[in-house]
Order: structure tokens, then C-alpha cells, then sequence
């Protein structure tokens, strides 16, 4: 079978390798002429680590990233609102802190080693039955599977006769990766919180790409995406003032932002359709289902739709029968996410200010039980697929 992936990002490559090691002649399509990694941390959860070791990629994602045994959050006067702890789903369970280039470079290399073929700088924005159009209106034909993975941001999916919703989150998020050579934070995800409006978090990262050798940290502040300008009008130690408002022991990591140019935003949409393939066309990843990052699961469920569709691939020898089959298997896992992610976002990131002190009061005595934190931590593992159902790889 002739396979076009669209995107290179997490679940595109990922797609290219399983259909690859079936046997397949597999061309992924990058737009971007030299491709990297873009954004900071990911936190890979047990579901996508299942993945990655189904990939044979695990050990050596693991051997640069960080272990990240629980998620602490805790208001700026230090009362504690989150503190969940993996191992309670089993002693080897554990989250991975992870700097995306690692990630990147490691699905990237195996798809080299893999004889996929890899076209940059070619930018597809149309889709004729089983042709692919290019911007310059070039064409590439004769395609029995086109798998659409170009992102949140994706026109191509807007190609397709199928409803999408597509509406933006009104927080985002500024992001740093910070040097930790002498490694004064604990492994781990820590987040701070003043009311809703105002989210401080720190994620252990690992050491990035190789050859780098020194620990990392993931730095992100939440913000307003109408306040970013302000945020830049103000200055540099304006929003250096905040942070130090929001923990006092960041001295090390601040001094290495010299300018709010080091800074990367990052936006986030609530992108839902009703099904995921019309005919041989399928979208996967962020350009399917973006949701916010409040449950850490964007790189996950990316991966996890990878490996789904390779199972139906395998299972039916009929393309659109296949795909019928993904979008019926992959409904339960993701309707689970989008909701949980819509619920939970304006809880921890929007302008109801009103929300907070009660948020802190319900998740600090929800943790203590034991109900509670089984079905917060399945969740945050990637797992379920509803409060008693889970999926499997």
C-alpha cells in the first residue's frame, strides 16, 4: 500500500514508522524546509510511553529524559491543591519529562533508518481523492492512505467534507527551557497557582537533545492570550517580579532569561469533529483533537492514535473499512479527554476569579480520597476511556 503522512511533528512520524514496519511504502510531507522540534517539555504518560516502546524508541528517550514520579501544585502561601503520586497505579509507574527535541530527533532518526521517504519544504493544501496538491500546485498521486497530521493549526483538514469545531482557548502559555546543572529542583511536575488567573509551573526535562549533558527544566506562565502584549510592553523585570512573587527560589533560572524574547508563546484550541476519516483520509494528532495542556496529554493521545491506526490498518485490507474502524475505536478514549480538558481548563486558567479558592478547597480534599485519586491519576496516565472504562494498545 502507497501511504502519505502530512506532518511531521509526534503522531505523523510515529503513523509513518507503524505503517512502515507493516510493510508499506510510506512518503511523510513536511512543510517546513528544516524541521525541528517546536515547543518546550512534554510529559510522556505511561499510555505514550506504551507506545514508544511498541516503536522500539523507549530506552533511548528514556535514557535523556526525567523521571517524574508525581504532580504537586500549591497555592503562592504554600496550601497544598494537587499532589498526585504515579506509583500509586503501580511501583513502575512513572511519568517522563522529556524536551520535545529528544522526542523529535529519536522518531526522526528511525524513520531515516526505516527507508521512509521524507519530503521538506513541500506544503500540501489540497487533497483530489488520492492525489495531494502542493502550494505551487505540483502533485503527488496514487496514494491508498493519506494520514493528515499537520497540527492544531491545520488548513488541511478544512479540505475534507466534515464538520469541525475549532475554537481558541482564551489562556496560553509562555514557555522556557532553563539549564539545572546542579539540579536544586526535584524531579517532578510543580505547578503554583493564585486563583485562576495566574499559573506558575516547573517541569523536570531531562538532558534535551544530544549532545547536551546538562539537566533542564521546563518553565511555563500561564497568561491571558489578550495580556501577552501587555506582558512584553512592561518589561522584562516587570514579569521577573511576578514570578518571584509566585516562588522565591528561582534566582538560578531567572538570570538566565535576559530577555522576554526567550520567552515562546504557545496557544491552545478545542478542536473537535465527529469522525476522523472520510473515504482514505485520515487526521490524527492536534489537527483532529487539539485541546488545552491542562491534562499533558497532547504528545500522548498523538501517539496513541498512531499505534490505533496501525491496529486497523493491519486488521482490515480495506482502507475506508479501516478507517471506520479507528474513528469507532478512538471516540470513547478522545470524547474522555476533550471533556476532562474543557472541564478542567477554566478551573486552573481563565478570568472566574470566583472559581479558585473553592477549586483548591475540593481538589485538596478530593485527593485524600482514595476514589478521587484512582480516577485522577488513570486519567493523567492516559488510560481511560470513561469513569470505568480503559483503552488498550
Amino acid at each position: 500500500m502507497n501511504v502519505a503522512v502530512i506532518g511531521a511533528g509526534i503522531g505523523g512520524p510515529a503513523a509513518a514508522l507503524f505503517l512502515r514496519r507493516q510493510g508499506h511504502s510510506v512518503t511523510l510531507f513536511e512543510r517546513v524546509a528544516d524541521p525541528g522540534p517546536v515547543g518546550a517539555g512534554i510529559l510522556l504518560q505511561p499510555i505514550g510511553q506504551q507506545v514508544l516502546q511498541k516503536l522500539h524508541l523507549l530506552q533511548d528517550i528514556k535514557a535523556r529524559a526525567a523521571i517524574v514520579p508525581r504532580l504537586h501544585g500549591s497555592t503562592i502561601h504554600g496550601r497544598p491543591v494537587l499532589d498526585f503520586r504515579y506509583d500509586m497505579l503501580g511501583s513502575d509507574v512513572y511519568g517522563l519529562g522529556v524536551h520535545r527535541g529528544v522526542v523529535f530527533d529519536a522518531l526522526w532518526q528511525a524513520m531515516v533508518a526505516a527507508d521512509i521517504v521524507i519530503e521538506t519544504g513541500v506544503e500540501i493544501v489540497d487533497i483530489q481523492e488520492s492525489k495531494l496538491v502542493t502550494v505551487n500546485q505540483e502533485t503527488y498521486r496514487d496514494f491508498d492512505l493519506i494520514v493528515i497530521a499537520d497540527g492544531a493549526r491545520s488548513h488541511l483538514r478544512t479540505t475534507l467534507d466534515l464538520p469541525i469545531y475549532n475554537k481558541p482557548y482564551p489562556f496560553g502559555a509562555l514557555w522556557f527551557i532553563a539549564e539545572d546543572a546542579e539540579q536544586r529542583l526535584e524531579n517532578g511536575l510543580m505547578q503554583t497557582f493564585d486563583g485562576t488567573q495566574k499559573m506558575f509551573g516547573l517541569m523536570s526535562t531531562g538532558l534535551g537533545p544530544a549532545p547536551g549533558n546538562t539537566p533542564l527544566v521546563s518553565m511555563f506562565w500561564s497568561i491571558d492570550v489578550n495580556a501577552v502584549d501587555a506582558l512584553y510592553e512592561s518589561g522584562l523585570e516587570a514579569w521577573k517580579d511576578q514570578v518571584r512573587a509566585m516562588r522565591t527560589d528561582l534566582e538560578f533560572i531567572l538570570e538566565q532569561v535576559t530577555s522576554l524574547e526567550q520567552l515562546t508563546f504557545a496557544n491552545y484550541y478545542d478542536v473537535v469533529m465527529p469522525h476522523w476519516h472520510q473515504n482514505n483520509v485520515v487526521v490524527i494528532g492536534d489537527a483532529g483533537h487539539a485541546m488545552s495542556p491542562q491534562l499533558g496529554m497532547g504528545a500522548n493521545i498523538a501517539l496513541v492514535d498512531a499505534a490505533i491506526l496501525n491496529n486497523c490498518i493491519a486488521q482490515h485490507s480495506d482502507v475506508p473499512t479501516a478507517l471506520t474502524a479507528y474513528s469507532k475505536q478512538r471516540k470513547p478514549h478522545l470524547r474522555y479527554y476533550q471533556f476532562a480538558s474543557r472541564w478542567l481548563t477554566p478551573i486552573f486558567q481563565s478570568n472566574h476569579t470566583w472559581i479558585g479558592a473553592p477549586r483548591d478547597l475540593v481538589f485538596n480534599i478530593g485527593g485524600k480520597l482514595p476514589f478521587f485519586k484512582q480516577q485522577m491519576m488513570g486519567t493523567l496516565a492516559g488510560r481511560k476511556a470513561g469513569i470505568f472504562r480503559k483503552i488498550s494498545l
